[in-house]
């Protein structure tokens, strides 16, 4: 049977003349024929033959957008023919076509011999032979003097039905129209094909009475049911060609820019629709593969992936490739290419579902068939999937990686190359390795995407220089690099990228400017984001992340708790850890403290284990041992904070994460405080302050200078009164500051506590013009936003 169908596919031709396609060819053969003829005499202003420039551009994007997509009905053909097209030009090609149907067969031969003597008559032919046209028309050509006799008349009697099917539709009879043999037959026509004859069957039960017009509910007719069977139901056929661009097209967005492909339910309607067209054609399974894979359905994504692989082995099997028979026996059978890749890909497959385990055993069989083969480049892919799949951060990692990229670079295997050098930044950047020789790496991996024009690579590259500087708290270098990522030019055959580097980039300027305070403008980065990324796309969950991160934030600042825990919900559902994390933060803010320090050890241990497995837990470790740390300062027991702060410090030291250091040392300050040692935390405050100005954003920018004078204030109380009172007045305009930061932070509860120090310092002071106006703030604000929390005076 499997023979049998190779045999079958082999006689299928790549193009096929259907009546739509006889009805673009007389439009092609009208149009140049005009054209022609305006050329030849002297155009007059208003002359209706004539096209402007933007007239000729509009109605030769209709002609190549009618070739690429299926066949339709003549109706709608004509519906957009009149919307570029002169009147003259549709009156002379409905004319044409209208002779088509009432000559016989004898026209659809003149037709094709006409297009072949006028369009491409030497010298001075109509048609160039190379356009995309003139292809399309010597194609056509082509596949019309394969046909036999039989096969032209049954041509012409389809070509019959699909203008006379118009012609009912036009003149709004659709229940009344001459048969082929003269008779009338009446409703719906049931066309049968048998060989190379069509027969027309009349409705018998038809009345008379249901021709006349009235207001029942069966005079109702499906036009659009009738034209289709009427046809033979060549409305909506792809040929093979048409069928390989839209799947190259299709599968060239999903992987650049899916918002630019279709509908997920509606790409498999369409692939549907080609393989009823052309069941043979393989690579339409594939695209069925990526659709499930966009959506996440496993057992679609699998079913899919077998079948486009049995069908391409069948098709190889088929066709073994030239000079097989100098080859060795393994590579005489030419299905082991396509076993070593069908095993890799379904490597990948299993890793888009987290199955490791699945993932690793198709890996080591494409080695096997690969190693059996000598395919190096088959092998070094498997070595990247063997890398990718394995412990991150270790030596053998290492060895790889360093593998993977100079054996790519000996096979000149750009992508893989470039790629792998931007794997082995993030791995030595795991490593704790120095931020210079990353970065090194990483102008690398630009210096090959620019020499090989790999666009999706280069906003790869931004993308991991971005979270580079993020990790090691650079705000301002990261912005950056998300703001050219986002105006890199990326164009790729009129394909703009637009993936997860992209997703990411709006989703990290949108972090920085609400750590600045700028709600709306960041709330205007993720809509964008949104509009760009819907929710159920690939890359949907990651600005949903971010907008439940932030919300939680500015919830929690603000001291709705409720909404805070809405947020934590739904970051649940996408990432447990964070989720957990923001857990312990509201329960610190509820004054559930014993419950909050049980979350942050049972997480700070799944941390621990992660890290050993290779993962990456080191930044979430570090900012749950400073929870920790602030968790112990707010029940008065600062002593025990020192062991998970100086860890935390430590850790952060040792990976160079700039902005965790600062929040360790300010809390090992805000410890040393409550222990009675105001001037050792000065100098910690003092020797950071710098970072905090330049990189935090602007609530911990507030809470580093609450702090700097509450320390300030306890290193000078035991100082004379002149002096003491100085130094308040300086730590009153410190104050000031930070109560502008609390504010545009919408930290409620901090602008209450900074107002009620800035009160009791101008009673010291003895400004009570001051404190009064300070002690209104307080009041009024203390109506809008109640304090509940007893230990929210006592965290950092």
């Amino acid at each position: 049977m499997s023979k049998l169908l190779g045999e079958a596919d082999s006689r299928v031709l790549r193009d096929s003349v259907s009546p739509h396609k006889v009805a673009l060819l007389q439009l092609v053969l009208e149009y140049c024929v005009s054209a022609a003829n305006a050329r030849d005499r002297i155009v007059l202003p208003g002359d209706e033959d004539t096209y402007t420039e933007r007239e000729e551009r509009d109605f030769m994007f209709l002609l190549l957008q009618l070739l690429q997509i299926a066949d339709m009905e003549l109706k709608e053909l004509v519906a957009m023919l009149q919307k570029v097209a002169k009147p003259k030009l549709m009156d002379k090609v409905l004319e044409r076509l209208e002779e088509l149907s009432e000559e016989g067969v004898r026209s659809i031969m003149d037709l094709f011999q006409t297009l072949q003597e006028s369009l491409f008559q030497d010298p001075a032919p109509l048609l160039n032979k190379t356009s995309v046209l003139g292809l399309f028309v010597r194609r056509m050509i082509l596949a019309f003097e394969k046909l036999s006799f039989s096969q032209v008349r049954n041509l012409h009697t389809r070509y019959r039905l699909y203008y006379e099917c118009w012609q009912c539709t036009r003149s709004g009879q659709a229940h009344s129209r001459v048969n082929l043999d003269g008779r009338v037959s009446m409703g719906g026509c049931r066309v049968s094909m048998g060989g190379d004859d069509m027969s027309m069957m009349d409705d018998a039960s038809m009345s008379i009475l249901d021709m006349l017009p009235g207001d029942n509910a069966d005079d109702t007719v499906d036009h659009e049911a009738t034209t289709t069977a009427a046809s033979g139901g060549e409305v909506g056929r792809y040929s093979q060609r048409q069928a390989e661009f839209f799947i190259a097209q299709q599968a060239s967005l999903l992987q650049y820019n899916e918002q630019g492909c279709l509908a997920p339910q509606h790409l498999q309607q369409k692939i549907n629709e080609l393989l009823s067209s052309n069941p043979h054609l393989a690579e339409a399974h594939f695209l069925s593969y990526l659709n499930y894979l966009r959506v996440g359905e496993y057992c679609g994504a699998v079913d899919s992936l077998y079948h486009y692989f049995d069908r391409h082995t069948a098709a190889a099997l088929e066709t073994p490739p030239a000079g097989a028979a100098n080859r060795s026996r393994q590579e005489e059978d030419p299905s082991c290419r396509g076993l070593r890749y069908a095993a890799l890909t379904m490597a990948a497959l299993h890793h888009h579902f987290k199955h490791k385990d699945e993932a690793l055993k198709a890996v080591q069989e494409a080695i096997r068939m690969a190693q059996e083969a000598n395919d190096h480049v088959c092998l070094q892919h498997a070595l990247g999937w063997l890398q990718r799949l394995g412990v991150q951060g270790t030596g053998t990692s290492a060895y790889m990686l360093d593998r993977l990229v100079s054996k790519s670079s000996e096979l000149n295997l750009a992508y893989l190359m470039s790629m792998g050098v931007q794997v082995f930044a993030k791995h030595n950047a795991l490593a704790s390795a120095q931020p210079s020789s990353i970065f090194e790496y990483l102008l690398k991996s630009d210096i090959i995407n620019c020499q090989s024009s790999m666009s999706d690579l280069m906003s790869t590259s931004y993308a991991h220089k971005a979270a580079l500087w993020n990790l090691y708290g650079k705000s301002e270098m990261s912005s950056l690099s998300s703001q050219l990522m986002l105006h890199l030019n990326t164009q790729q055959q009129g394909v703009y990228h637009s993936g997860e580097a992209e997703c990411l980039a709006l989703c990290h300027l949108a972090q920085i400017h609400a750590d600045q305070g700028h709600y709306s403008l960041a709330h205007n980065l993720l809509a964008s984001a949104r509009q760009r990324f819907p929710s159920d796309s690939q890359h949907g969950s990651i600005w949903i992340l971010c907008e439940q991160r932030i919300q939680f934030t500015r919830a929690l600042r603000q001291g709705k708790l409720s909404l805070a825990q809405t947020a934590v919900n739904s970051i649940a559902a996408i990432n447990a850890q964070e989720a957990a994390y923001c857990r312990i933060l509201l329960d610190k803010e509820r004054g559930n403290i014993s419950q909050a320090q049980q979350a942050a050890v049972a997480l700070l241990t799944e941390c621990n284990t992660r890290t050993e497995d290779g993962e990456d837990s080191t930044q979430l470790a570090c900012r749950v041992l400073c929870v920790q740390g602030e968790l112990h300062c707010s029940v008065g027991n600062p002593t025990d904070a020192g062991g998970p702060l100086l860890s935390a410090l430590t850790m952060a030291k040792s990976h160079n994460f700039t902005y965790l250091i600062t929040l360790a040392t300010l809390h090992i300050a805000h410890m040393q405080m409550y222990l009675d040692l105001p001037r050792r935390a000065l100098c910690l405050i003092e020797g950071v302050m710098l970072s905090v100005l330049t990189d935090c954003g602007v609530h911990d920018k507030a809470r580093a200078h609450c702090l700097y004078v509450k320390c300030k204030i306890a290193a000078v109380k035991n100082k004379p009164d002149e002096e003491r009172k100085e130094e308040l007045t300086k730590c009153i305009s410190i104050l000031e500051d930070a109560l502008a930061w609390f504010r545009q932070s919408e930290a409620h509860f901090r602008v209450k506590d900074t107002l009620y120090y800035m009160a009791h310092l101008y009673h010291e002071v003895d400004n009570m013009t001051e404190r009064n106006k300070c002690a209104l703030q307080f009041k009024l604000l203390d109506l809008e936003n109640p304090t509940h929390s007893p230990t929210a005076i006592a965290v950092l």
